[in-house]
């Protein structure tokens, strides 16, 4: 295998690492719902590191690399850490503003209800 061939792998086995980020969200939203139970945490965290290995080897098998090497680790790890650094910190951005403009929004319903039966009882 020459170094054409172990740059191309080693750039595939990173943007599986990026696509394990994407797959890493439902379970970032599932700890972050069970944030008081540490038990949670750990079963989710070992969840996605099960179905991250699972995509390694699917990726693997899929291009046919000849075996795993440590560059291979190397990559996946530098594609999950560049997507925990940079595009999962939009989307959680992007979850706490929806988040908000949600809350708001039921607030202002919830609101409007009140004040409706208070006119109502006026009457």
């Amino acid at each position: 295998m020459d170094a054409s061939d172990q740059i191309f792998i080693f750039l595939v086995c990173a943007l599986t690492g990026m696509a394990a980020g994407i797959v890493y969200e439902p379970f970032c939203l599932l700890r972050k719902v069970f944030r008081d139970k540490p038990a949670a945490s750990v079963v989710f965290d070992t969840l996605f590191f099960l179905v991250f290995a699972a995509m390694s080897v699917a990726v693997s098998a899929l291009f046919a690399f000849p075996d795993f090497r440590v560059y291979m680790y190397l990559g996946n790890f530098l594609g999950l850490i560049l997507y925990l650094k940079s595009i999962h910190r939009m989307v959680d951005f992007l979850q706490k503003v929806c988040y908000n403009e949600a809350r708001k929004v039921l607030k202002r319903r919830k609101s409007t209800k009140n004040f409706k039966k208070k006119e109502v009882q006026s009457i």
